[in-house]
């Protein structure tokens, strides 16, 4: 599975890069946070994974669905 992971700094990678270690999903960090605007830097993932200073509002989440994300 192909994760987009928002608002992350290097020990969040470092940290989620480590627990994949056993699963192998494909992480792709982003430092900017998850909101309408950046949505657009997910496609082609699966997945994304948010963080507590994301915006998951109804137009991000529209945002997300329209580029196929299955999973938050």
């Amino acid at each position: 599975m192909k994760i987009a992971v928002f608002d992350t700094h290097k020990y969040d990678s470092e940290y989620l890069n480590l627990a994949n270690q056993t699963y192998r999903h494909e992480l792709v960090f982003f430092e900017t946070r998850l909101n309408a605007q950046t949505a657009d830097l997910a496609q082609g993932c699966d997945a994304v994974c948010p963080f507590v200073n994301d915006t998951l509002d109804a137009p991000t989440l529209q945002r997300l669905q329209h580029h196929g994300i299955k999973l938050v």
